[in-house]
């Protein structure tokens, strides 16, 4: 009698579950965000169980790609460095199981990737073993690599997860729910700041939990999810009335956090990709924008407070902000390693060994800063990150993706841009990220590939799968038709 009543009252509690409006789930994420910064990290495991198993039993596992995202983003690198082993394990254990649940033990129906995708990190994993041995740092190296494949695992899984559902959407409200988390921490360290956008400018990091988080890395998210919200505008997603003042109020959200984050390699960046998806999309923005542009500028240079205020806010005294010291040091260790570069990760150790600058005076003060807060990247520029790390290969695969990417991203544009018109302007928005990205990467080594650094690597790289996804679906499609 006592088992039947147990089971009854998990009927009834799983019933409770579907029977709670999704949008009214969403709630639950200010607490958790709330609980977060607020140090109370430990409490923050209740809410979000009870979220995931209320969304996985309304969408079933099209939800695993937000949840994935969104807890990788949030949670691993930021909130809580306690939580971060939990989260990856469980994680890559829930993507497993999803996985085998859909594709079992038959490696025939696992799905493959691009030619060009396989020969990247084919290379990449080549170059970095062949670096680490030379510069006998094979520890170094292989703990790099170990990151990397496993990354790559995961990465794979969830590309698997989203093509058998076609979980398109999901992948990008992963991205979405992200940035939202991102802007309440962005504001509320804005909030302590008195609301001063001045003061606020003029510290680099955010606090979060117990960690730091870039403001460059923070201005990324939102660059990137604005682009891919604005190419979403004339989606199915957002055909009601509500849907599109909740669109509407997300893309006001992401450029109020750029503002926040005042990033200027990310406010450069989200330019140059707009006018890319507004040239292919709709040119006459494109031209409006310039216009307005143009009399803003004029108007900013002609009233003096204006002028004061902005000369502040984007820092014009400070322009290059020290990377011209770190690139000359780059430059250094890359004529003392130009074949094979450091090693992956070893980077810094031989940043003062070739340091072009006197030990006390005011560079080197900076490169030291560098030293002691970036783990990875502290070139402040990806192309010259790979050169210097994996000597002449890593400089060649650094122009061979980002080449190999926009190629792959224009023919999956064409492909798609007579029979589906909506996934087309999303293909565009995506392109249109890689190009913010690309082009952030002149100013900073993150958000391309850091080795499977998770909060670094992962926007970028889902966006690779879900290209993969819309292009694989597109040929599914033809053929059928």
């Amino acid at each position: 009698m006592k088992d039947l009543n147990t089971t009854a009252a998990a009927s009834s509690f799983f019933k409770l579950f579907k029977e709670i409006k999704p949008i009214s789930l969403w709630l639950l994420l200010p607490l958790i965000v709330v609980l977060a910064v607020t140090g109370t990290k430990y409490l923050i495991v209740f809410p979000a169980v009870f979220l995931f198993f209320a969304l996985y039993l309304q969408f079933k596992e099209r939800f695993i790609p937000i949840w994935i995202i969104t807890t990788f983003l949030t949670v691993t690198s930021t909130f809580s460095v306690e939580l971060r082993l939990v989260v990856q394990i469980t994680n890559l254990s829930l993507l497993s199981l999803v996985f085998l649940h859909n594709y079992g033990f038959d490696l025939r129906s696992y799905p493959g990737i691009p030619r060009f995708l396989s020969v990247f990190l084919v290379l990449l994993i080549s170059a970095m073993i062949a670096s680490g041995l030379v510069n006998s740092a094979a520890s170094i190296a292989l703990a790099q690599v170990f990151r990397l494949i496993i990354f790559l695992v995961l990465l794979y899984l969830l590309y698997a997860v989203v093509l058998k559902h076609n979980a398109v959407f999901s992948v990008l409200l992963g991205l979405f729910v992200s940035a939202i988390v991102y802007f309440l921490v962005a504001f509320s360290e804005l909030a302590k700041a008195n609301f001063d956008f001045i003061q606020r400018a003029q510290n680099e990091v955010f606090r979060i939990g117990s960690d730091y988080v870039n403001a460059n890395g923070l201005g990324a998210v939102f660059g990137v999810t604005l682009i891919l919200a604005l190419s979403l505008y004339h989606s199915k997603f957002f055909k009601t009335q509500l849907s599109k003042v909740l669109l509407i109020g997300f893309i006001v959200t992401v450029v109020s956090g750029l503002l926040v984050a005042n990033s200027r390699s990310a406010l450069l960046a989200t330019l140059i990709g707009l006018t890319y998806y507004f040239f292919i999309t709709n040119r006459k923005i494109v031209w409006y924008g310039f216009i307005t542009v143009i009399i803003a500028v004029l108007v900013i240079l002609i009233v003096e407070p204006l002028r004061n205020f902005f000369e502040l806010f984007l820092r014009f005294d400070q322009f290059s902000t020290g990377r011209d010291f770190l690139w000359a040091n780059a430059w250094e260790i890359i004529k003392h390693n130009p074949f094979f570069g450091t090693g992956p990760g070893a980077y810094k150790l031989q940043m003062y060994k070739h340091l072009p600058y006197a030990l006390g005076g005011f560079e080197e003060s900076y490169i030291r800063r560098q030293y002691e807060f970036v783990t990875f990247g502290v070139a402040h520029n990806f192309y010259l990150f790979m050169q210097s790390e994996l000597g002449l290969i890593g400089g060649i695969l650094s122009v061979y993706l980002p080449a190999s990417l926009l190629h792959y991203a224009n023919k999956v544009s064409k492909q798609i841009r007579d029979t589906n018109q909506q996934m087309h302007r999303l293909v565009v928005g995506i392109t249109a990220v890689f190009i913010f990205i690309f082009i952030r990467g002149i100013f900073e080594s993150s958000f391309i590939l850091n080795y499977g650094y998770i909060l670094s690597d992962l926007p970028l790289w889902s966006l690779i799968a879900l290209l993969i996804v819309i292009e694989k679906r597109s040929v599914a499609t033809n053929a059928s038709s």
